[in-house]
């Protein structure tokens, strides 16, 4: 059976076709076409909240409102822009928890995948590399900064723990996470802590590195080198060796042959302390654990009475108030130096009123009005 010109022709025709939906199929599966719809799938959801946005009314409509009620100026200013503001946060939580949610499902379908590995660990790196730019404690006060930024925090915060230890209610495995990538973002995490600089995240951290090191102490493999499965975390820890008390230590005792010496274990072992050059040398998680804590105790120790403080009746405390102090109008912390030089060993708080009681066995009485000591002995 010979083939004519029109069997040949359909034949072509249909390889040409085949031809056609393979590489429509190729082309709609690469990396650029999949970027490219999920971020036009983000800019969709944002146009739908910006649609559902109703807007203000017109300038006109509020200059005839605000002629005809001339009293309720300041209100109708502060409602605008309490709604405008509303709307804007509402806008922005809306971009954020899409762009945050496409960014943690690429990074799980790509471990699941083992595909795009090297741009999940890219993505990683220069995350980590901003945090590492930003000063520290730059989140401290978590009332200047936006909400939809702690909120971004917080789901990052989450979502990298579960890289570093995985869910237990789900699925999800640290066995098809890099190990590169555990290591980023256990430096993200740790990061994070220090820009939040408080002490119950400092020490969630700390926990953290001991929690893992423990698991793997656990569940230890004799054929893995331990050297590399710890993280570089020598950069956290030269940034916390640059970190300065906000005061300077008090040297208190004068030593003297008679006296015992007293010598600091934390401050011993700081000093003596040698940190690897090279950045990307790995740290053993215990040890990194003792180091911040050692670092905690440096930055707190000025804070605290010195070790004779019970023996020497000469060194007091010092007294600082918090709040609405009468006899000092000022912003945060204030020393209440009247009170720290009579040597409070007790306080007990009225409602008018404070009683002291000091190392002398001397009671006072401090009244919230006057701020003036008077004695009741």
């Amino acid at each position: 059976h010979f083939l004519d010109i029109q069997d040949l022709n359909s034949c072509l025709s249909s390889l040409h076709y085949e031809q056609k939906e393979l590489c429509r199929f190729v082309s709609g599966s690469a990396l650029s076409s999949c970027r490219l719809r999920q971020r036009i799938m983000v800019v969709h959801r944002y146009f739908v909240a910006l649609g559902r946005y109703r807007p203000a009314e017109s300038s006109k409509t509020i200059d005839k409102k605000l002629i005809q009620k001339p009293v309720s100026i300041n209100k109708k200013r502060i409602i605008f822009s309490g709604n405008k503001e509303n709307a804007s946060v509402g806008l922005a939580r809306v971009g954020t928890r899409a762009a945050l949610n496409f960014s943690f499902a690429f990074l799980r379908r790509a471990w699941r995948s083992g595909e795009d590995a090297d741009l999940c660990t890219e993505m990683l790196q220069e995350s980590l590399e901003a945090l590492r730019s930003l000063q520290e404690a730059t989140l401290f006060d978590e009332g200047g900064v936006s909400p939809v930024w702690m909120e971004v925090v917080e789901r990052s915060t989450k979502f990298l723990r579960h890289v570093v230890l995985g869910d237990e209610n789900s699925s999800s495995s640290v066995q098809d996470i890099p190990l590169s990538d555990q290591h980023y973002a256990l430096c993200l995490l740790l990061e994070l802590a220090v820009q939040r600089a408080t002490l119950s995240h400092l020490l969630e951290a700390v926990l953290l590195l001991l929690l893992i090191w423990t698991k793997r102490k656990d569940h230890k493999d004799n054929r893995i080198d331990v050297a590399v499965t710890n993280p570089p975390l020598i950069p956290l820890l030269k940034r916390l060796k640059s970190v300065e008390p906000l005061k300077a230590s008090p040297n208190h005792e004068q030593w003297t042959d008679t006296q015992p010496m007293r010598v600091s274990a934390t401050e011993c072992f700081l000093r003596f302390l040698q940190l690897p050059e090279d950045d990307s040398e790995s740290v053993d998680l215990q040890l990194a654990a003792i180091v911040m804590m050692a670092h905690l105790d440096r930055l707190a120790t000025p804070h605290l009475p010195p070790p004779t403080f019970l023996e020497n009746t000469k060194l007091y405390q010092d007294v600082r108030a918090w709040g609405w102090v009468p006899w000092n109008l000022q912003e945060g912390p204030q020393t209440c130096e009247q009170l720290g030089e009579i040597g409070v060993s007790k306080m007990s708080f009225s409602e008018k009123s404070i009683l002291l009681l000091t190392n002398n066995h001397q009671l006072y009485n401090l009244t919230y009005n006057h701020g003036s000591l008077v004695s009741m002995n």
